[in-house]
């Protein structure tokens, strides 16, 4: 579960953003035959094994240098981590970095002096690209960037294993809401067997609502759940809007999770990843607030949270009053005469209202304003309109389409 909703990088053919359903890149080796991946760095910077190559050419590098490694944001792959004719993504770009000669992706950039920058790449035969994207049927990069939650991830460390099988079929059923620890991790690969590296993962699950926390990559997620017999689709709000889709079994304590990572793709697998979650508690102890940002207009802080231009927000707060805050992207919107259009929950609005103001209204300004939630999940709609005035109301495209995601 975008991972529901972390895919991870298990193969030489799986891109490193691939990451699982709710699991995010534990140190599983290459299922290949052709090779192994780079998944460390060493002591000077570059990767701690160069892969050598799978099937279809290099291993994937988890992980880059601190100098002269992995490509930068538009730059190639990592320099001598790649041969043939496809090189091996770079999952962490780092400082000083400079595209290979066969580069792939550089799927996060850290580095103040790239080489490569928005308009490097690697050769013609294997680009660089600046964005983030997982590998599913459907993904996209956006989002929040800071912490999507504050869920304590109390989980014991679990041995990724590889069974030489089929997974067994799934069944559907019930998804119970309650935490929930991962408690195994298998790989069907249909030949290979073994196991290496852990990972330790907790979810909370209230309403369609998925809270993650993992000791894989991203460290938390916030993911939307929907199910339609025995097949599950998961959508990130939070850091990024990936969506994963697999098949489930569900009874009142465990939930059976099963996804081809990389589906959709040309790094799809071939092999299935199956994680199973046990309820540790039905008290999930929160509820869900989705607040809703039109055409991503303004700038939203819920509950004292990161402040985020992503399109919807949910979050699980403790029941009560959650502080809202919201000020124009950039200057060509203002906060205007109402920003907060819908507000449910006792002192809520449905004709919008201003909220407590601290500047001109223009760019850089605030205005603050709370919800109060209880038992069952709140909404919130909120809208910067053009400088001129117009953008938040029925005559603007989509608005009213907008309006109908708070009932």
């Amino acid at each position: 579960m975008k991972r529901f909703a972390v895919l991870m990088a298990v193969a030489a053919l799986l891109a490193p953003a691939a990451c699982s359903a709710i699991v995010g890149f534990p140190d599983v080796p290459d299922i290949e035959d052709g090779g192994e991946d780079a998944t460390s760095p060493d002591s000077s910077g570059t990767p701690g094994s160069s892969g050598t190559g799978s099937s279809s050419g290099a291993g994937d590098a988890r992980y880059t240098g601190s100098s002269s490694s992995s490509g930068s944001s538009g730059g190639g792959g990592v320099e001598d981590a790649a041969s043939g004719s496809g090189g091996g993504d770079a999952a962490e770009a780092s400082i000083s970095s400079s595209g290979g000669a066969d580069g792939g992706d550089a799927t996060t950039s850290s580095s103040s002096s790239s080489s490569g920058g928005s308009s490097s790449s690697g050769s013609s035969s294997g680009s660089g690209s600046s964005s983030s994207s997982s590998g599913s049927s459907s993904s996209s990069s956006g989002g929040s960037s800071g912490s999507c939650n504050a869920l304590a991830n109390a989980a014991p460390a679990v041995t990724v294993e590889q069974v030489a099988g089929d997974p067994p079929a799934t069944l559907g059923g019930s998804i119970a809401s309650g935490t929930y620890f991962l408690t195994n991790f298998t790989n069907y690969t249909g030949s290979v067997t073994g196991s290496s590296g852990s990972v330790q993962t907790t979810i909370q699950i209230n309403a369609g609502t998925i809270q993650v926390v993992t000791s894989g990559t991203p460290t938390t997620r916030t993911e939307t759940l929907s199910t339609s017999g025995s097949n599950f689709t998961t959508t990130d709000t939070c850091p990024d809007t990936a969506v994963i889709q697999g098949s489930y079994t569900a009874t009142s304590t465990t939930l059976i999770l099963q996804y081809v990572p990389g589906a959709g793709t040309n790094d799809a697998s071939d092999f299935t990843s199956q994680e199973t979650f046990t309820m540790q508690s039905s008290d999930v102890g929160c509820t869900t607030l989705n607040v809703y940002n039109f055409d991503s207009w303004c700038v939203v802080s819920v509950n004292g949270g990161t402040s985020s231009t992503a399109s919807s927000q949910s979050v699980c707060v403790a029941p009560g009053s959650t502080p809202l805050v919201a000020s124009p992207k950039d200057s060509t919107f203002e906060l205007g005469p109402d920003p907060w259009v819908y507000i449910s929950g006792t002192g809520g609005t449905d004709s919008g209202i201003a909220g407590t103001v601290v500047g001109d209204g223009g760019v850089g300004s605030t205005s603050s304003t709370t919800v109060v939630v209880g038992s069952t999940p709140g909404c919130v709609l909120v809208c910067c309109p053009f400088t001129n005035g117009t953008g938040c109301n029925s005559a603007f495209s989509g608005f009213t389409t907008f309006t109908e995601n708070c009932p």
